[in-house]
């Protein structure tokens, strides 16, 4: 199985308190203006795609390095079965916590499918608008959430990307 995968990196603020090893995907055709991100809206043909194998053995080395945690995101909901990333977040729960940034909203059925996975810690829900802002913003449609383990729930905890 495999991914769009356009690049990896560390990222510090995606993921309150964490370090997290971001996995970029490719093939998002939301085009939300002013995207900070716009270059994962290049379509990657299926023969670039990486294998999930090779995502995992980078973050193994990024765990060894210090990441506490690994981030999905990028296009997530274009072209990429669920069970796909499904799998891709099962396989990386393995390895440390795992975090998705998805353009879908939070009541979609792509997200209604992924909320379900018991791998899933952060969910990230929402386009950006750049009227509304991102995370940090008061007025953004887009929501952070944790699964609270023990419950089985989603906590909305957005609050803590905005500067008080």
């Amino acid at each position: 199985m495999k991914l769009p995968v356009v690049d990896t990196t560390i990222t510090l603020t995606e993921i309150p308190d964490h370090i997290s090893f971001t996995i970029m995907l490719g093939n998002c055709c939301r085009k939300c203006k002013g995207c900070h991100s716009s270059y994962l809206q290049y379509k990657l043909p299926e023969r670039m795609w990486t294998d999930i194998e090779q995502i995992v053995d980078k973050a193994k080395k990024a765990k060894k390095q210090g990441a506490t945690a690994i981030l999905f995101m990028g296009g997530t909901t274009n072209g990429i079965k669920p069970e796909v990333l499904q799998y891709a977040i099962e396989q990386c729960a393995k390895i440390l916590p795992v975090g998705l940034y998805s353009g879908a909203e939070y009541g979609s059925i792509y997200n209604v499918i992924l909320r379900r996975d018991p791998n899933l810690t952060w969910l990230k829900t929402g386009e950006f608008i750049e009227a509304l802002g991102g995370l940090d913003s008061e007025t953004t449609n887009q929501q952070f959430f944790i699964r609270d383990k023990k419950k089985g729930t989603w906590k909305d905890i957005t609050h803590v990307f905005r500067r008080e």
